[in-house]
Formats: structure tokens, C-alpha cells, sequence
């Protein structure tokens, strides 16, 4: 039988590793603010369906983490420092709020995702990976001053965007970033 339902998870937990919940079949999971490491492919396409919140004390967020999932809005408060590959890819997030101390977002983190409306990237993020937008629904995006280069198809296929705030201290982009926008 496969687990499913409800995941509470302790409140004490700092570690997800990779696989945790792989097989499983878990709609929701409370996420406490004492983890710090979210395994590779740790949710990978379970059917969770809520809100989710993602903690505040330094946590990263692995490879392929929630690939799949059908979360519909995100929430990344102050202290996840990195969100890894294809960690929200091909989900249902349609609402997504990034906040704080994000230094990285890997390659294909929210590609295939809904994602609509505007999204801030705060400052202090240095690399935003490949493709880490593409072919979401976003309209508007506003990029803080520490990031100095878009990265290659970064957001390809994002046909609703009309606006991209640049900062000054802007060097260039790589191949495609825009590719397919109108």
C-alpha cells in the first residue's frame, strides 16, 4: 500500500533527504521552519495540491524537489538561500512570491509552470539558471541589482511578458532569453 493523505512532518526536522517521499502519494505537507535541506527529487510529482510555504532559516531547496507536484501558489520567505534544477518545474504554481535571501535559482527551477502576474526577484541573487522561466505565464518581472547578466532562454516562451525591469549595472544576455515572447 502506498502512503497517502496528510504529511505532517516534526517540527524539529532540518533534513529532507534525497527520495524521502518518492512512491508515495501525499496531497498536502506542513513544512516546518527548522528544515535546511530539501533532498533532490524529495516530491517529485506527488499529488500535493496546497499552498506551500517554503522556510525561513537558510534552507535549500534540491534538484527536481517538487517536479511534477500540482502545488498552485508558493511562497519562498526570507531565508531559503537556493533553489536548485527544475525544483518547481511542471507544476500547477500559479502564484509565486520569492522573498529575501535567495542567492540562486537553478536552471529550469519554474519552467512549464502556470506562474502569472508579476514576479520580484530580490536582491542578492547572483545566478539565475537556463531556462529558469520558460514558458511560464508572467507579465511582468523586476530584476534587482545584483543580477548583472540574463542567462540563456531564461524566459523563453513567456508570451504575457510586457515589462522587465533591468537594473543599471546590466551587462548583457545569453542566447534566447526572449525567445518566443510577445
Amino acid at each position: 500500500p502506498y502512503l497517502k493523505g496528510a504529511l505532517e512532518l516534526p517540527s524539529t526536522l532540518t533534513s529532507i533527504g534525497d527520495y524521502a517521499f518518492a512512491g508515495t502519494y501525499y496531497t498536502s505537507v506542513n513544512m516546518p521552519y527548522t528544515l535546511k535541506t530539501i533532498g533532490d527529487y524529495a516530491f517529485y510529482k506527488l499529488p500535493i495540491e496546497q499552498q506551500l510555504v517554503l522556510p525561513s532559516r537558510g534552507a535549500n531547496v534540491g534538484a527536481h524537489a517538487f517536479e511534477g507536484t500540482k502545488i498552485t501558489k508558493l511562497s519562498i520567505l526570507g531565508g531559503v538561500s537556493s533553489i536548485g534544477e527544475r525544483a518547481f518545474a511542471g507544476t500547477g504554481i500559479t502564484e509565486l512570491s520569492i522573498q529575501g535571501d535567495v542567492t540562486s535559482i537553478g536552471d529550469g527551477a519554474f519552467a512549464d509552470a502556470p506562474v502569472q502576474g508579476h514576479v520580484t526577484i530580490p536582491d542578492g541573487i547572483t545566478y539565475l539558471g537556463r531556462e529558469a522561466f520558460k514558458n511560464t505565464q508572467i507579465s511582468t518581472v523586476f530584476l534587482p541589482n545584483s543580477v548583472t547578466m540574463l542567462s540563456q532562454g531564461l524566459f523563453q516562451g513567456c508570451k504575457n511578458l510586457n515589462l522587465v525591469y533591468v537594473p543599471d549595472n546590466f551587462t548583457g544576455m545569453g542566447n534566447y532569453a526572449f525567445d518566443g515572447c510577445e
